[in-house]
């Protein structure tokens, strides 16, 4: 699949990763070490324009991994560091290259004096599972009334469902 496209020099970027696989915070040290950053004339037309912030001069960015989801569809998994909040994103697109949505599925951030924490899991057949906590309470151990558990569904037009999920 690797060809000359612009979308397929993009896509390089990002390494294919095999299901299932958890996506946390410390993870990002991994991929900085081992891929490359992706240089801003391919950001800013596959990835810039579609995402639910303004960056700045202070944003960065680093590739992850890939995969690829029903009928072709290609998850890219994105970090992102802004003050206060780091970030790792899916970005979906068409076999082409098409933008189709984007969600943010793990990382921290911090909300005036809270801080929280959320992480992820892929699962086989392409499933997020998100679980969230707030760091913030004076309990030495995170407590589930302090946490929230949603999963996202990918749809085959690449629309995302969320989904709460109870404890």
């Amino acid at each position: 699949m690797m060809g000359n496209s612009p979308f397929e020099k993009y896509l390089s970027y990002f390494p294919p990763m095999e299901l299932p696989v958890t996506v946390q915070y410390d993870d990002l040290y991994r991929y900085n070490r081992e891929n490359d950053a992706i240089p801003d004339g391919l950001m800013d037309v596959f990835l810039v324009p579609h995402l639910d912030f303004v960056p700045d001069e202070m944003t960065e960015f680093m590739p992850c991994f890939h995969f690829i989801g029903e009928g072709g569809m290609i998850h890219c998994v994105i970090w992102s560091g802004r003050l206060m909040r780091h970030s790792f994103y899916v970005m979906n697109y068409t076999s082409h290259g098409q933008f189709l949505s984007q969600a943010e599925i793990a990382g921290f951030y911090a909300v005036d004096k809270d801080v929280f924490q959320r992480m992820a899991h892929i699962g086989e057949e392409g499933e997020i599972s998100i679980v969230e906590t707030n760091l913030s309470t004076l309990e030495s151990t995170i407590s589930i009334d302090h946490t929230t558990k949603w999963q996202l569904h990918i749809l085959p037009d690449g629309a995302i469902r969320k989904i709460p999920v109870e404890w």
